[in-house]
This record gives C-alpha cells, structure tokens and sequence, in this order.
C-alpha cells in the first residue's frame, strides 16, 4: 500500500529535520525506507497521468509543505526544513492533526493545469473522432497513411480499391522498407468483431504478410482482441477511435496549436558567485 499525502507528511519532515539540505531524490529515498516500500511499490503508476504514485504524492506534500514554509527549496530539486518545520515535528499530535488537515487543502496549482489540460484534450480526443467519421472513407485512408508515416515507419501509399483484397494501404515498417505493413481502415459506427479481424488476417495470408494494423473509428470487441493476442505467424495491431485519435493529437495529424502557455521557475543558478 502506497502512504497518502497526508501520512507522508511528517516522515517527510522527519527525513530532513537535521536542518541539512536534500535533493527530492535523497528525501524520495529517505521516505521510502522509512515506509519500506519496495522497488514494485515504487513504480505503480497512475493510470491516467503514467506517473509513479509515490513520487506524485511526495510532490504534492513537498508542495503543501513549501507553501505552509515548513521547508524551503535552497536550490533547484534540493529542500530544507525551516524553523516552522522543525517546530511542527515537536507540536503534540493534535496541533500536527490540525496542521496535516490544512495542508491537504493546499492545491497544487500544476495539477489544476494538468486536470484542465486533460479535459481540453478529451474534448479534442471527441472531436477528432467525430471528423474521422464524417471524413470521405478514401481521405481516411489518407489520413491513416500520413499518421503512420509521421510515426516513423516508411513510405506508404493506399491501394486501389479494384486489388486490395480489403487492405487499404501499404506502409514500409522503416524508412529503408524492410518489411511491408499492411493497413485496413474502417469508418465504422457499429463495433469491430472477431469475424472482421479475421477476414484481415485472411487478406494479409493472401499477400504472404506478416504484419498489419486495422484501424477504426469505433472501438473493437473483446473476442477481436484476443484473436489477435492468440495468433502466433503474424502480427495484427487494433487501433480504435480513441487511440488514433491520440496518437494523430502526438503527431500533429489533423490539429494545430490553438495556444501555448509556458510556466517559468527561478533559475537558481542565475545568483550563485560573486
């Protein structure tokens, strides 16, 4: 089990009391050993923002703490207790109750811009999807093989409709052309199943291919996927909706900087000597 912010408070505090400064890697490790938490523990993620947990809550509480000045940062990563700090470790357990309890309602003005951030982006993730459904099924296409060349893979081209066996477009795995990619991109409303992942897979036997990506703008069943995490002679990725979305939001396929905020901090260095 991963501390809370709340309960890393004061091992935090704890950790630096001797008054000396430390990087928020020494305090990461110093109240990790106190929690004994392991290197698993360590690297649970956050399954939205991808982060490790601990290090996120021992931001957080570093934060709260700098904001109430119970620590100070002397240098950039690198925090001291204050006198305040010190005095808090020496507060009965009540008066440190009621001190936590204030700093857990001390917001971390990043994680507001992050949360905002993410429902910019989700809305746009919609968006996007909207578009790719209303878009012509060749300019998908279209779309599909510049998304995949902007990902790095080779040159590619969509396949004329007459010969395709229901592949839609060819991409080169590299830039040299190694290998062919072979891509299928539907415009569906209704959910991808098993039946038309495998008439995919049919269509890249006939070429002699080993690799493909279908790609779609609804979203696959559960019996698709595990056909595909079942086969063994070739390689089938399933990109839904959302996950192309994304991906083209990456790679700047089908979007542009509306506005761009830069978020600026002391550099440290800047005063140090004579």
């Amino acid at each position: 089990m991963i501390p809370s912010q709340k309960e890393l408070v004061i091992p935090l505090l704890s950790v630096i009391r001797d008054k000396k400064p430390y990087t928020t890697t020494m305090i990461n490790n110093g109240v990790a050993e106190y929690f004994k938490l392991t290197d698993e523990q360590r690297s649970i993620t956050s399954p939205d923002s991808k982060e490790f947990i601990f290090s996120q809550r021992m931001r957080q509480a570093r934060f709260s703490l700098k904001k109430q000045e119970y620590i100070e940062e002397v240098s950039k990563y690198t925090y001291q207790i204050t006198d305040d700090g010190l005095q808090l470790l020496n507060d009965s357990f009540e008066e440190i109750e009621e001190e936590i309890e204030e700093l857990e309602h001390v917001i971390d003005p990043f994680e507001v811009i992050e949360d905002k951030v993410e429902e910019i982006e989700e809305d746009l993730i919609n968006d996007l999807i909207d578009h790719l459904k209303q878009a012509h099924w060749r300019r998908l296409e279209t779309i599909v093989i510049e998304l995949l060349t902007a990902m790095g893979y080779g040159d590619g081209e969509v396949t004329e409709k007459t010969n395709d066996g229901g592949l839609d477009g060819i991409i080169k795995e590299d830039k040299l052309g190694l290998d062919n990619i072979y891509v299928q991109a539907k415009r569906w409303e209704n959910t991808v199943g098993r039946p038309d992942v495998m008439s995919f897979s049919g269509a890249l036997d006939a070429k002699g291919a080993r690799k493909g990506i279908f790609i779609t703008t609804s979203t696959f069943t559960s019996g698709a996927r595990e056909y595909v995490d079942r086969l063994e002679s070739k390689k089938i990725i399933l990109i839904d909706g959302k996950r192309l979305a994304r991906l083209m939001i990456e790679n700047n396929i089908g979007v542009s900087i509306k506005k761009k905020f830069v978020v600026k901090e002391v550099d440290f260095s800047y005063f140090e000597g004579e």
